[in-house]
C-alpha cells in the first residue's frame, strides 16, 4: 500500500517472476472533491488492463446543489452545482453512479463558462464545449436539457419528480464563471 496524504492511495499485488517482483493488479483511489476515482489495473497475461470509475459525491462539506434531476428517457441525471460558492459546475452521471461528463473541465477562476438566462417563468443556462452547446432549462412545469451539436438538437426531458433544488438560486448567489 502507498498512499499521499489523504486523499490518494494505491493498492498493489505481485507475483515474483525471475527473481523480481511483477505487479499483477494495482487499484488507486483518489479524491479530487467532488468527485472519487476508483482505478484497476489487472494483468492479463500480456499486459496491465487499465479501467476507471468516477463517481460524484454531491453531500460533502462546501458543495452546494443548484438544480439536479434525472432523464427517464437514458436513465441519466443532471446536476449542476457550486463548490464553496466559487463556480458553477455540470455533471451528467449515468445510472450506475459514473460520471459521463463533467464541465468546465478545468478550474480557471473569472472564467464566463456559463450563461445564465432568467425570465419569470423560464430560467436556463448554457455552456459551450468545443462544437456543443448545452442549455440546462426550467420552467414553471418542466425541466431539461437541450443538446446542439453537428447540426442536431436533442431535447431530454427531465422528471419533476426527481427534481431538486432550483436554477432559481442563480438569481442570489454570485458565481465567478456565470454571467
Amino acid at each position: 500500500m502507498t498512499k499521499s496524504g489523504c486523499c490518494w492511495h494505491e493498492f498493489s499485488e505481485f507475483i515474483v517472476v525471475n527473481n523480481k517482483p511483477k505487479a499483477i493488479k494495482i487499484e488507486t483511489e483518489e479524491q479530487d472533491m467532488p468527485f472519487s476515482i476508483s482505478t484497476e489495473e489487472i494483468w492479463n497475461g500480456k499486459s496491465m488492463v487499465k479501467k476507471s470509475v468516477r463517481t460524484i459525491d454531491t453531500d460533502q462539506e462546501g458543495i452546494e446543489v443548484i438544480l439536479s434531476f434525472k432523464v427517464p428517457k437514458n436513465d441519466k441525471q443532471i446536476i449542476l452545482y457550486n463548490i464553496n460558492g466559487r463556480m458553477l459546475y455540470y455533471a451528467l452521471v449515468q445510472k450506475d453512479s459514473t460520471v459521463e461528463f463533467s464541465y468546465p473541465i478545468k478550474a480557471v477562476y473569472q472564467s464566463p463558462d456559463f450563461q445564465f438566462d432568467s425570465t419569470a417563468n423560464n430560467l436556463g443556462v448554457t455552456f459551450k464545449n468545443k462544437n456543443t452547446t448545452y442549455k440546462v432549462y426550467e420552467q414553471s412545469n418542466e425541466i431539461g436539457i437541450t443538446i446542439n451539436t453537428d447540426g442536431k438538437k436533442y431535447n431530454w426531458i427531465g422528471d419533476l419528480n426527481t427534481k431538486r433544488a432550483s436554477l432559481d438560486r442563480l438569481r442570489k448567489v454570485k458565481l465567478d464563471n456565470v454571467y
